[in-house]
């Protein structure tokens, strides 16, 4: 959190600091990832609905208000011309794709000349929400396509496949966003979340 809060107000003093985010999400995915895979080792599944109504109490009340405060303040203090965009961004940020609705947008994060929304910052958000939603799914698909199998076994198998797929993701995206630099960093997050696999 330290290097990211100094990168943001003093970026010349420490340029990479926002590595903190990726470093966030690899502790945040091996935590979130070990607790999963021992509650399939414990019980052979994951209570989804359980595990997502704990993520969704803990972040959605305080995430929807601050977006329905920066809609607001948006309105009132915002130039008409920047509404469309801070609009499409506040959407993106409330249905937790915003880092999807940047790359998309060719947006840099890191650009200095980019005029950045109130919520731009929801993209590390919405990595972490997606991460909460397909993980579950594909851990628990791939447990019970390894069923019958000595439990070391089955987990190098769940290990193997979900590198796979992701592998997969990846090489998709390359071609479909024509290697764009954002959709390269934002696979890359997705790495990083993903990294428990091999701790």
């Amino acid at each position: 959190m330290l290097l990211v809060v100094t990168f943001h107000f003093w970026p010349q003093l420490l340029p990479g600091g926002f590595v903190g985010v990726d470093i966030f999400f690899a502790i945040s995915g091996f935590l979130i990832g070990g607790h999963l895979l021992r509650e399939l080792a414990d019980t052979g599944t994951i209570r989804l609905k359980r595990f997502w109504m704990r993520r969704i109490s803990r972040l959605l009340p305080a995430s929807l208000t601050v977006l329905a405060v920066v809609m607001a303040l948006t309105w009132l203090l915002v130039p008409a011309y920047q509404w469309r965009d801070s609009l499409n961004q506040i959407v993106g940020s409330a249905l937790y794709v915003q880092n999807w609705v940047l790359t998309t947008q060719a947006v840099d994060y890191l650009a200095q000349d980019n005029a950045p929304t109130a919520v731009q910052h929801y993209w590390s958000l919405s990595v972490e929400e997606q991460f909460y939603v397909f993980v579950p799914i594909i851990l628990t698909l791939v447990w019970w396509l390894s069923r019958g199998f000595s439990s070391r076994r089955k987990r190098f198998i769940t290990l193997a496949r979900v590198l796979m797929v992701l592998g997969g993701y990846l090489s998709v995206s390359r071609y479909s966003f024509l290697g764009s630099a954002m959709a390269a960093r934002t696979f890359l997050r997705w790495f990083a979340r993903g990294s428990f696999l091999v701790a």
